[in-house]
């Protein structure tokens, strides 16, 4: 990867061109001649790709050394990688239910090489648990035809056998090799499900020797707890609930502290059968995870209708010295995250505060302030607010400089509410790529503070224009535009949008 800072002429700047080892360029600099320059560098750059000769996982680490040279230049660097061994095993390990709920488990391979037989047995409890249905993975059909299937359910026995169909070759990777849908049938489910009898093996009929974890353990949403390391999603100190204890123990682990204790989002599935995705930060994902399964454990046993969907408004409001975001006739929501900019050098935030949804964080750094809030509903009560509500009031002093980055709402499943935004942006602006990288098409946000003439457009590496999104007068606000790349090649491109005599530019990167 390459760095390259634009920015002023003064130390700072330098020093991280500097310390990333790019290039630095003068804020003011010809958008054409930076294009060149930056294409220059980067058509001169090579990509070295290591094959190792020993692709047998063995569950260690591997040391790298490459020296490459070209003409007069030679240069070297060390790398070091992790390989994990051969594995199959569930997914996920452990399983919070109940009565009545329907869940997943996936049975995985990780660092396999050359598969194209499986089989194995798995037994269960049939008492407390039934196997409704079995569906055939994505690992096995990976370059091939879907795999030959044969399932057998009996009580508490499954035989599952599969095979390569339409490929000489066995696939390598990881992936899952089938899906079992089980289902909770007694009050009291803690009981495990069990992988025997594995058959791993090649194209040539040889046995893998893959390393099988084969216990799955499946526990019940209100009968256990005190399960040391294993305990249901969010409740942090595993005494089998969650409450407002484990509500203060989310906010020792918050940011900047971001203990791994309380890293439990971003997350997918339906609560309380989530399975969590770690970022490495604790911020509003976590508390917007923490939210659902609340609002699971609260709530599960009232099953309230939905209200259909409806969309709202977002709005600034407020007098001097104070900055309100209201919603006006928003969907009901119950968990909200709102990213508000603005300049420090001219404006001073003397206090941040939650507006109607009382409960989570505030942070303000460095010209950010980040606010994310969700509701605690108690039993029986409900877990969401509506209609004319107030997501935030910050205080303040100098200019108004405000600019609201993000304002994302979800109900208490996690969905996000339909709204529009009605603030006017305070400055022209051109939001990232997303996704990014992409394929085949990605989004643009463009802010601009009045109305006027915009243009947006797509560049290549060497400078060419190989798209105009926009060119035209516009009214202030936000608009969106969409790149599709389907015609262009993988690479990097630049996105330039020009308002009012000033430029922005992003890099997007196209992966076909």
């Amino acid at each position: 990867a390459m760095c390259v800072v634009i920015g002023y002429n003064d130390e700072d700047q330098h020093r991280l061109a500097e310390e990333t080892g790019g290039f630095w360029y003068p804020i003011g600099s010809d958008f054409d001649v930076l294009l060149d320059d930056i294409s220059g560098i980067l058509t001169a750059q090579y990509i070295v790709t290591y094959t190792t000769h020993n692709p047998i996982p063995e569950g260690g680490w591997r040391n790298v050394h490459v020296t490459v040279n070209t003409g007069d230049f030679e240069d070297s660097d060390d790398g070091r990688y992790y390989v994990g061994s051969t594995m199959i095993y569930f997914e996920p390990e452990t399983t919070w239910t109940t009565d009545g709920l329907g869940f997943r488990l996936d049975l995985s391979a990780a660092s396999i090489t050359n598969l194209y037989d499986f089989h194995t047995e798995i037994t269960w409890n049939n008492v407390l648990l039934a196997l409704d249905s079995i569906k055939a993975g994505e690992l096995l059909a990976r370059g091939a035809d879907s795999p030959l299937e044969v399932f057998t359910i009996t009580p508490g026995l499954a035989d599952i056998s599969l095979t390569r169909s339409g490929s000489m070759d066995g696939v390598s990777g990881s992936g899952v090799i089938a899906r079992l849908y089980f289902r909770a049938i007694a009050p009291i489910t803690t009981t495990e499900v069990r992988m025997q009898n594995v058959v791993a093996r090649n194209p040539a009929g040889a046995d893998l020797g893959a390393a099988v974890r084969e216990w799955a353990y499946i526990r019940d949403i209100y009968h256990d707890g005190g399960y040391p390391g294993d305990c249901m999603l969010c409740d942090f100190d595993c005494d089998g609930d969650i409450d407002t204890r484990d509500f203060v123990l989310l906010g020792t682990y918050w940011q900047p502290a971001n203990s791994a204790d309380g890293d439990v989002g971003p997350a997918t599935g339906t609560a309380p059968m989530l399975t969590p995705v770690p970022d490495g930060a604790v911020n509003f994902e976590d508390l917007f995870i923490f939210g659902r399964m609340w609002n699971w454990y609260h709530l599960v046993a009232m099953g309230r209708p939905r209200i259909g969907p409806q969309f709202g408004e977002i709005s600034f409001g407020g007098t001097d010295g104070s900055l309100e975001i209201l919603g006006v006739g928003v969907p009901p929501f119950g968990m909200s995250h709102i990213v508000v900019e603005f300049d420090p050098s001219r404006t001073t935030v003397h206090a941040s505060h939650l507006g109607d949804i009382e409960n989570g964080f505030v942070t303000n750094f460095d010209g950010v302030i980040d606010l994310a809030a969700i509701s605690l509903a108690g039993t029986g009560e409900p877990a969401e607010i509506s209609g004319n509500v107030k997501l935030a009031r910050i205080e303040f002093s100098g200019e108004n400089t405000f600019l609201v980055r993000e304002v994302d709402l979800r109900d208490a499943r996690g969905e996000k509410a339909f709204f529009e935004t009605n603030i006017v942006p305070r400055r022209f602006a051109l939001a990232p790529a997303k996704p990014n990288p992409f394929n085949p098409a990605t989004a643009i946000e463009v802010e601009i503070p009045s109305e006027g003439i915009l243009t947006v457009d797509v560049f290549d590496l060497t400078g060419r224009r190989v798209s105009s999104l926009y060119s035209g007068e516009l009214s202030a606000g936000t608009h969106n535009f969409t790149w599709d790349g389907s015609g262009e090649p993988s690479g990097i491109y630049f996105i330039k949008a020009s308002f009012g005599g000033e430029s922005a530019v992003q890099r997007a990167v196209l992966m076909k």
